[in-house]
């Protein structure tokens, strides 16, 4: 059996030029491109979407096109996010050079929490308008603070609950984590231990980062979402394997 050679997807949000999109993927032998471009795109928009399209055609790069509110930070992340791990076998790159400012935003932080890499690339000139490539930058990776992957795991089963009109006590938390096997659950803990590490890995983190939210039912504590943590989610539901758990198990005490 051959040995497969991963193919080069670039992730290129749209704005209001042609160039830096086509003649990077093309300087860069990209093999498929993946388009981002607004949701709502006036006339321009459209237009300029067109000949991006066109572009990369008539430089035989295989491309498609996904749709997001461009200048909403969490779905851009979300999107870009989304389809860098629908890569995630192949060598993937993030252009971060047209789009919106947010996308731009948005696109060196997916790159930075999935470890792939995002570039900018400098116009040759500006006359109203991007024209050709005078040179290319890799961005470099900072420290992100993104959910860890089991803040990520619970923070989605939180909000699967509260779309149901449920809001889940500590107490399913924990069955869920255990549920799950997630990692920060001590086996050899029990009783009220387990709780410190559901307060101490979990809770903690996400409410001082306003993700939750916590609701006193006489002895009873309930967990919510809150709407700057459903938009935490969206963004960050995509660096997990939602395959993999059980997202409704049952109730534990």
């Amino acid at each position: 059996m051959g040995l497969k050679v991963p193919d080069r997807i670039h992730i290129a949000p749209v704005g209001y030029e042609r160039d830096r999109v086509v003649e990077a993927a093309a300087q860069f032998k990209a093999d498929y491109v993946i388009l981002i471009s607004h949701v709502d795109n006036d006339s321009t928009g459209d237009d300029w979407l067109e000949q991006v399209q066109e572009g990369l055609t008539n430089k035989n790069i295989e491309h498609t096109t996904k749709f997001c509110d461009i200048f909403d930070l969490y779905e851009s992340l979300g999107r870009i996010a989304e389809t860098i791990e629908e890569y995630e076998e192949e060598e993937v790159y993030v252009n971060i050079s047209a789009g919106s400012k947010i996308t731009a935003v948005a696109g060196a932080i997916a790159s930075m929490v999935t470890d792939c890499t995002a570039y900018y690339a400098k116009a040759e000139d500006y006359d109203g308008e991007a024209i050709g490539i005078k040179d290319v930058t890799e961005i470099p990776h900072y420290p992100i603070d993104a959910p860890d992957e089991n803040q990520t795991i619970v923070l989605e089963f939180v909000n699967r609950a509260n779309e149901k009109g449920k809001s889940p006590t500590k107490g399913e938390l924990i069955h869920f984590s255990e549920s799950n096997q997630l990692g920060y659950m001590d086996r050899n803990v029990g009783g009220k231990g387990k709780y410190r590490l559901l307060d101490t890995h979990i809770i903690d983190p996400l409410l001082q980062k306003g993700y939750l939210k916590t609701v006193k039912e006489g002895r009873t504590i309930r967990v919510e979402i809150t709407e700057e943590g459903k938009r935490a989610n969206q963004a960050f539901r995509y660096l997990i394997d939602r395959s993999k758990y059980n997202w409704d198990p049952q109730s534990g005490n």
